[in-house]
């Protein structure tokens, strides 16, 4: 019987520890500065940008924070110039305060794999926290950047935006 017992608690000790997930805090400017594009962004030009739209830096006085605001009538988004290295399995967990008229959204852009992995949100006019999360399916997916922004239409704004990676 204790041999039994011994046996179940090493067994469910190894899968917890298995079971445990490392978490990076991914350094991506969530507080958006620099100017006119917050340092290590990119603007997806001319694909996916509306050149008669608006992209503002916007600093918010009663509580200090910056915010980022993109108004137009085709999608325009930004993405992080440096990628980050991934493998099957992890997980990118996005958050950060949005606010507007219209439909936002955030997503990953996977390398070399050519694709988008993205996830659209209304939003109010008041700001609410938004998370979303990603797991990379692919064995093809090496590297990811993140992209935010505007879909077809409306407003949106983006403040206390980050990122994690989160690996087995």
């Amino acid at each position: 019987m204790k041999i039994k017992t011994l046996f179940a608690v090493a067994a469910f000790a190894a899968a917890s520890l298995t079971a445990f997930a490392a978490e990076t805090v991914l350094d991506i400017n969530g507080a958006f500065k620099g100017a006119p594009v917050p340092t290590g962004w990119a603007q997806n030009r001319p694909g996916n940008w509306d050149s008669e739209g608006q992209f503002a830096i916007k600093v918010i006085p009663e509580i200090e924070k910056t915010a980022l605001s993109f108004e137009g009538k085709k999608k325009m988004h930004l993405y992080t110039r440096k990628g980050i290295k991934v493998k099957k399995g992890d997980t990118i967990e996005i958050k950060f305060m949005a606010k507007g008229k219209g439909n936002g959204f955030v997503g990953l852009y996977n390398y070399p794999a050519g694709n988008l992995d993205a996830k659209g949100f209304k939003v109010s006019e008041d700001w609410s926290e938004i998370s979303q999360k990603f797991v990379i399916g692919s064995d093809k997916t090496k590297e990811i950047r993140i992209v935010f922004g505007l879909q077809v239409g409306g407003s949106v704004e983006y403040m206390d935006f980050s990122a994690k990676l989160i690996t087995k």
